[in-house]
């Protein structure tokens, strides 16, 4: 992504557009963020510069927001399963975010979203709108990730040994 600390550009054709709204939204709430303008997408990096950021995403099309907290590795190809079966039980617990899991890429990532309705709304209402959507994404990654790390390491120990399906980790290049 391109670094924009600056904050929106304020002519955007006139209208604001929903990131704009979005990332102001944001850096008003105090977050320091890296907006990609042409993908419309943005990371929201941790306030105590620990950490990976948080992936977030605007829909124009669909006014929608979407953030992302990305598992950092694919998962091996024995593990999936494994993997598959803690994210069910997990998106039966969630009520505004779910566990998405590709199961042929081995792409894991913890999602909030919220599609705007079709009407102005105050920025107050925005910022907030957006920080239960960040904390609700950060609060289940807390609670939920040292059992996902304890359900990936055991599905490797009983056997989930790499394939040639599994696409190369960090350790194959080193």
């Amino acid at each position: 992504m391109s670094a924009d600390e600056t904050g929106p550009s304020a002519d955007r054709a006139g209208d604001p557009g929903l990131l704009t709204t979005v990332v102001s939204a944001l850096y008003e709430s105090g977050w320091a963020l890296d907006v990609d303008w042409d993908l419309e997408t943005f990371d929201v990096l941790p306030r105590d510069g620990e950490g990976e950021p948080l992936l977030g995403v605007v829909m124009s099309h669909s006014r929608a927001v979407a953030f992302y907290r990305v598992h950092p590795e694919h998962l091996p190809v024995g593990a999936r399963a494994a993997v598959a079966a803690f994210v069910t039980r997990q998106n039966t617990l969630l009520v505004t975010s779910a566990f998405e899991l590709n199961l042929d890429t081995g792409n894991l990532s913890l999602r909030s979203g919220f599609a705007f309705p079709d009407m102005e709304l105050d920025l107050p209402v925005v910022q907030a709108i957006l920080d239960r959507l960040v904390c609700e994404v950060e609060a289940v990654h807390e609670r939920t990730q040292p059992e996902l790390e304890s359900v990936i390491a055991r599905a490797i120990r009983v056997g989930a040994t790499p394939t040639a399906d599994d696409p190369p980790t960090p350790e194959d290049h080193a």
